[in-house]
């Protein structure tokens, strides 16, 4: 029942389209955990139990007795206590990077752009290039001229996804070595590919419909590959090949790096990408493995598939076109799993923090309730309430902070495995321990004083 309600309310649409049901395994394994577990930490308190001699216990009472029990106890609290500090802090710095990759700039305005795929058949389009720029200028021309369309383009990669890897040689360097790895993407574009996205030109001009096959061959790359590979020289007018055996291209303009971000992770990054005009791409301008370019169009109002899928039919019926997103919405689903399971994290974290109260309340209630004899000694000895009251809570505090200190080393092992693959953190990242340790300077404290104020303390 509960995962019929969860699949309902399929809060990011990320959940799968089959039905969510119990596998008979799985349920066997959990049974199977359940009972080893029950096996492991309740028989051996009942055999214990079992074996109690009344004289010795009598004897004992209230003179240390159940010192091994008592430090098996305090050993669980600390494990406890530290595990939840684990969970917590992973919690915290998971939402963090989060938030920060939710709140990176972009590198364009999704704001009233629409994206769809078509999908181009191979045996028409993927040898034939006139053919297919062709398709793409009628395409885009029937498109920029419906009711509210204020530029649309095409191109062979999906928004955020990032381009082709391939290697980039500039004229009067040494040529790249052979088995370099490829860590520049390249994408290929229709002119006013930047007016859709709103993605600044910050030196030089964007593609017109004037670079063509016959016209020389160019290319516009990023701020990200100026910054690094054009240090202290203007990228403008230099020449560079892109692969082994492609053609020399001069480079015309330079523009805002759109960030990619790698769909239902926490990472992100600025790629090196180089911007290739479709006209002049012969061999990449068709991917033939999934077969689809990505329609991208800035609009006053949203577009239909209706519309959409009359324009493209009107060119080559024989092209599916998919499904119509927002931007917003496609920049929503990159995330999607990430918070839904940054809230699944946070759910498991609460509640760790919970059993971890409530482990350090029952620990300094039996406690105190096996000190009652001693206590009483005390303060018939002069001891004041306030003296027991803070003799059994620096108890608790102090187990309390054992959980802590084994928590933060746990903790930061953990922040340095997580770092590496979330944006914008670091393994100590100062507010997510912060958070953290708010909580449960808040929390434990209280425990500790509530255990020992409602036991026999207040008695």
């Amino acid at each position: 029942m509960p995962a019929c309600a969860f699949a309902a309310a399929n809060p990011f649409n990320q959940l799968p389209p089959d039905p969510i049901s119990i596998h008979g395994r799985a349920l066997a394994f959990a049974l199977a955990l359940a009972l080893v577990n029950t096996a492991l930490f309740g028989t051996a308190p009942a055999l214990r139990a079992s074996r109690v001699d009344l004289s010795t216990f009598l004897k004992s009472r209230g003179a240390g007795q159940g010192a091994c029990a008592g430090s098996g106890r305090n050993a669980l609290v600390v494990m406890e206590i530290a595990l939840s500090l684990v969970l917590l802090t992973g919690t915290a710095v998971v939402t963090r990077a989060l938030l920060k990759l939710m709140s990176a700039p972009l590198g364009f305005r999704p704001e009233h752009v629409e994206v769809t795929t078509l999908t181009l058949p191979g045996d028409r389009y993927s040898t034939d290039h006139e053919r297919l720029i062709g398709f793409y200028n009628q395409v885009l021309e029937r498109i920029g001229g419906l009711p509210g369309v204020q530029s649309a383009s095409l191109t062979t990669v999906g928004p955020m996804v990032g381009g082709q890897r391939t290697t980039m040689a500039v004229a009067g360097r040494p040529a790249p070595p052979a088995n370099e790895t490829p860590r520049f993407e390249q994408q290929i574009i229709t002119p006013r590919f930047f007016d859709v996205l709103s993605t600044p030109v910050l030196r030089g001009r964007s593609f017109t419909d004037l670079d063509t096959e016959a016209s020389p061959q160019v290319a516009i790359v990023n701020q990200t590959v100026a910054r690094n590979e054009f240090a202290g020289t203007d990228p403008v007018g230099q020449q560079i090949r892109l692969g082994s055996d492609g053609p020399w291209r001069t480079i015309v303009g330079v523009t805002g790096t759109v960030r990619t971000i790698f769909y239902n992770t926490l990472v992100a990054k600025e790629p090196l990408e180089i911007y290739v005009p479709a006209r002049q791409a012969p061999k990449a301008g068709f991917n033939p493995v999934s077969q689809n370019v990505w329609l991208l169009t800035r609009t006053e109002r949203p577009r239909t598939l209706t519309e959409v899928r009359g324009q493209v039919d009107a060119v080559d019926k024989t092209v599916p076109v998919g499904e119509m997103k927002t931007m917003e919405r496609v920049v929503s689903d990159a995330t999607g799993q990430p918070r839904l399971r940054t809230m699944l994290l946070g759910g498991f974290a609460v509640l760790a923090l919970l059993l971890s109260a409530i482990g350090v309340y029952g620990l300094i209630a039996q406690n105190t309730a096996q000190r009652t004899s001693e206590i009483g000694i005390r303060m018939a000895l002069g001891a004041g309430s306030g003296d027991v009251l803070r003799m059994v809570i620096r108890q608790g505090i102090s187990i309390a902070a054992v959980g802590v200190g084994v928590g933060v080393a746990g903790a930061l092992a953990l922040g340095r495995v997580l770092s590496a693959y979330l944006y914008g953190v670091s393994a100590t990242d100062l507010a997510a321990y912060g958070i953290v340790g708010a909580l449960v300077g808040r929390d434990w404290p209280r425990t500790a004083f509530a255990a020992a104020w409602l036991g026999p303390v207040k008695r």
